[in-house]
């Protein structure tokens, strides 16, 4: 349930406000509803996992400019051993560990609000 809501409500934040709305949505979800420290941090990562990869591989396949590629260039530079990792690789890995440790921690402070003034 908790998962589902933070997808929901952080698609809909998204689409309407600022990229960073899905780690406001999950802090106010988790200190709603999660139950456990453990639970709103996992919770929180896994959603925000799902829905920044999921957004980000739309955007990687719907678009009429190669951005994945110049993005990729940009992380590679002249690094011999990066050069030869595919971009769409590169980027989502980095996609899945910044969205994973933001809306976790966003989950886990949401907690901790609720712990602090309860």
């Amino acid at each position: 349930m908790l998962y589902l809501l933070i997808i929901i409500l952080g698609a809909v934040g998204s689409l309407v406000g600022p990229w960073w709305v899905l780690p406001l949505v999950a802090c106010l979800i988790c200190a709603l509803k999660a139950k456990t420290t453990r639970q709103a941090f996992w919770v929180s990562a896994a959603a925000g996992v799902t829905l920044w990869t999921g957004y980000s591989l739309i955007l990687a396949f719907s678009g009429k400019e190669n951005l994945v590629d110049k993005i990729g260039a940009l992380f590679t530079g002249d690094n011999a051993l990066l050069a030869h990792v595919p971009s769409l690789a590169l980027i989502l890995t980095i996609v899945t560990l910044v969205a994973g440790l933001t809306t976790g921690f966003a989950g886990l402070a949401g907690r901790h609000l609720r712990m602090m003034f309860s």
